[in-house]
């Protein structure tokens, strides 16, 4: 029987030992999300969805006050140094060597249409990236008004790199331009990573993570060996597979074709067509579960390895909760708290805060992507925490945004999305310490 479970402080999980549950995990039915939704096969790279319900009003009395943020860029081009050039070098050379199939031959054509469009562009912020951005700024400032009353000021942090630079600037001017008195104080720099994320190597506080286990290794290779043929998929463009192979890499091209298809949504022009025939809808569910599976062992509350990048979350969230406190003390007004990040530290961020079922634990590879999907985390993804007052009960209340949508904390809320601060403090404040007492003997 699988065990799939949250538990009450994630190194309780780690030695094994049991925990109260409050709230259970949720299985989704994966499958049916993504064959009513293909593009979601993107996983990461999937584009930021901007149609969202409207909030859930809170209680009697209470108003927002104040926002604490956690995002990733926008849309970006396709990630990984001169991956364009790199497969369209492939193809010439397969084209002038005789080596392409009629699909093959179809496709290099279909290729060098697009390159110029593309080339060295990699990892860069599209126009549609921005506007994700100022998208997420107007959807704020239209649930949450009362934040933005009179003057508005807010505290913001960036890493040091392009596409996250940029999506703050679009994010700030469109405060800027709809908030009438609103300033902010703004930094970006590798200073940051250790909040931003901690598992940049960048970072100054940077833990090299201990190998995987032999058998997570081998439970990995066993599992993608079994979602991929990628001789199968190579055949359909190469005529001689193994030139690919000894050329180039069967597994690489297979990879960087998933990597500029599964980009595709996120570009500023529409390439029509021309790619749809590339990978059949099977190929991306298999090649996305994948890709899910790794990222869990990486970043999740996994029981295959020691969840370093999870437990180094503590971190981010001592951030969260000390800026917080200090922010709603009254003793200077701050009413925003902006991060901008990446995938990569947003990612073990909520599985440390188990939100939604980020936290769950599950040891059968093949349930992973009923739980843990690598999709709600798309380009401009972002957490945040909204946080409520009223004049008559002197009890905070918090509700978590995950990408505009209401989320669950794996603890029990006051009503409906909104959580008691109090309480959201004191069960991370757990968390943090046994994290923290974790990385002491790492």
């Amino acid at each position: 029987m699988n065990r799939i479970f949250l538990t009450a402080t994630l190194l309780l999980c780690l030695l094994g030992n049991a925990a109260a549950q409050e709230n259970e995990p949720t299985r989704y039915d994966t499958q049916a999300e993504i064959l009513a939704t293909p593009t979601k096969t993107a996983g990461e790279y999937s584009a930021y969805d901007t149609h969202l319900p409207p909030p859930t009003k809170p209680p009697k009395g209470y108003k927002p006050v104040y926002i604490s943020h956690f995002g990733r860029h926008g849309s970006r081009y396709a990630l990984s140094e001169t991956i364009y050039e790199q497969l369209r070098g492939i193809f010439a050379k397969a084209h002038a060597d005789g080596k392409l199939t009629y699909r093959g031959e179809r496709l290099y054509q279909d290729y060098e249409a697009f390159y110029p469009k593309v080339a060295h562009r990699e990892g860069e912020l599209t126009l549609k990236g921005q506007e994700q951005h100022r998208q997420i700024v107007r959807k704020m400032i239209k649930d949450y008004p009362h934040v933005f009353k009179g003057k508005t000021h807010a505290e913001v942090i960036s890493t040091n790199v392009h596409r996250v630079i940029l999506s703050m600037t679009a994010f700030l001017n469109e405060i800027d331009w709809r908030v009438r008195d609103f300033d902010f104080a703004v930094d970006a720099g590798n200073v940051y990573y250790p909040i931003l994320e901690p598992s940049k190597q960048l970072s100054p506080s940077y833990i090299k993570p201990k190998p995987y286990p032999e058998e997570t290794k081998a439970m990995l290779e066993a599992f993608t060996k079994e979602k991929r043929n990628t001789q199968a998929f190579a055949a359909k463009f190469f005529s001689d597979t193994d030139y690919l192979e000894k050329n180039y890499g069967m597994a690489l091209f297979q990879s960087q074709m998933w990597v500029v298809i599964s980009d595709l949504p996120n570009l500023d022009f529409d390439p029509g067509y021309v790619f749809a025939d590339v990978f059949t809808p099977k190929e991306l569910y298999n090649y996305w579960e994948t890709r899910n599976l790794a990222d869990y062992i990486r970043f999740g509350n996994s029981p295959f390895t020691d969840n370093l990048n999870c437990m180094h979350s503590c971190v981010t969230v001592k951030d969260i909760l000390e800026k917080a406190e200090e922010d709603l003390s009254g003793n200077r007004k701050t009413d925003l708290r902006l991060r901008f990040s990446h995938d990569t530290g947003l990612m073990p961020l909520l599985s440390f805060m188990g939100v939604n079922s980020f936290g769950a634990r599950i040891d059968n590879p093949d349930e992973v992507a009923s739980y843990w999907r690598c999709f709600d985390i798309p380009m401009g993804a972002n957490l945040q925490l909204v946080f409520f007052r009223s004049q008559k009960n002197p009890e905070i209340l918090v509700k978590a945004l995950l990408n505009g949508r209401e989320a669950v904390l794996p603890f029990e809320s006051v009503t409906g999305p909104f959580y008691s601060w109090n309480e959201f403090k004191a069960y991370y404040e757990k968390r943090i310490q046994e994290a923290e007492a974790f990385l002491a003997r790492y």
